[in-house]
């Protein structure tokens, strides 16, 4: 199965502009080799791939000549990303080092007079979004320094896929958590997703992938765990 970090940030624009002056900055050449290419807006969102190149190097043996040569090959590799200028948020799937490159990319294209911060994701607002929903399942959670005995302290992974009402063991260690694996289906579609203590976020699932209602589910269920 196929998975994407999910890496949330606060965004906000120092001048107003309409989402036309925001692609139209977006889409100009920033730097050399990289491109910011817009695949949908609307009013008050947009979603877009950020392209950026990269030489890797290798070391390959020359049967011909009995040597090893060292190659460098260029390779071109990309990021999604998205917008949600209602909210002030962005969101960007890959790694942390693709996610650096994107907020680089960014802030330069808004010469800078752009906010982008760390956007934490509260446990509390995540157990009462559940609460709201019928549509997500709770498979397992990691807990840490769960008191076993009067002093015996042990860090657990409790399977809840079975369990009637997952969310009252949830919320019974809410403030131990590490980790929550839960998937939810929409539009009969499945997609799985742990949730981290730390903020970050995994996808099981390519963003392509995902159908577009499955994408707001994602994006209403980090807006309201936000803080």
């Amino acid at each position: 199965m196929a998975s994407q970090g999910l890496l949330v940030y606060k965004f906000e624009l120092l001048d107003k502009m309409d989402c036309d002056d925001i692609i139209n900055r977006l889409e100009r050449e920033i730097l050399e080799e990289t491109r910011i290419i817009i695949e949908d807006h609307e009013q008050t969102s947009l979603s877009g791939i950020y392209v950026y190149s990269e030489i890797y190097k290798e070391r390959e043996y020359n049967f011909e000549k009995n040597i090893f040569v060292d190659l460098s090959t260029k390779k071109y590799i990309t990021v999604n990303f998205h917008i949600d200028l209602a909210n002030n948020l962005l969101d960007i799937w890959g790694s942390k080092k693709g996610a650096q490159r994107v907020i680089t990319g960014l802030s330069l294209a808004f010469d800078n007079k752009v906010i982008i911060d760390a956007y934490t994701l509260d446990i509390n607002k995540i157990i009462n979004y559940m609460r709201s929903k019928d549509n997500i399942k709770v498979n397992k959670i990691k807990a840490n320094g769960i008191l076993l005995e009067h002093d015996l302290l042990a860090d657990c992974t409790f399977d809840l896929s079975d369990r009637k009402a997952p969310l009252e063991t949830i919320a019974k260690y809410k403030d131990n958590i590490q980790r929550i694996d839960l998937k939810y289906v929409i539009s009969n579609e499945e997609v799985a997703m742990t949730l981290y203590k730390t903020g970050a976020v995994t996808v099981h699932k390519n963003r392509q992938n995902i159908k577009p209602e499955g994408l707001l589910f994602i994006y209403e269920m980090l807006l309201a765990a936000g803080r």
